[in-house]
């Protein structure tokens, strides 16, 4: 068996911890899946802004105060608002 290739550094911790997959943090932090794939890899050091944004969604997420109880389509993306608010609420985007 082939050891999985991604490398725990912060970004990966904070990502597993938030219960996020790449593709999901990609849309959190509106960066590209391949910026994403660099910071996993540790090719290129996430911003300082980025890797708040995740802390604060593993915050919440270990505090046990974020339940995804509803899912949601977004239906009109564009710059995020209405998906980021309704995952502040305890949301789940399902398609964007």
């Amino acid at each position: 068996m082939r050891k999985s290739t991604v490398r725990q550094n912060e970004f990966n911790r904070l990502c597993e911890q938030a219960g996020l997959t790449h593709q999901e943090a990609a849309a959190l932090v509106l960066k590209s899946d391949r910026m994403i794939a660099r910071y996993a890899n540790g090719t290129n050091t996430p911003t300082p802004l980025v890797m708040r944004v995740l802390k604060d969604a593993a915050r919440i997420v270990t505090a046990g105060q974020h339940q995804r109880s509803f899912r949601f389509i977004d239906l009109f993306a564009g710059i995020g608002g209405l998906r980021i608010g309704f995952q502040g609420i305890g949301g789940h985007c399902r398609a964007y």
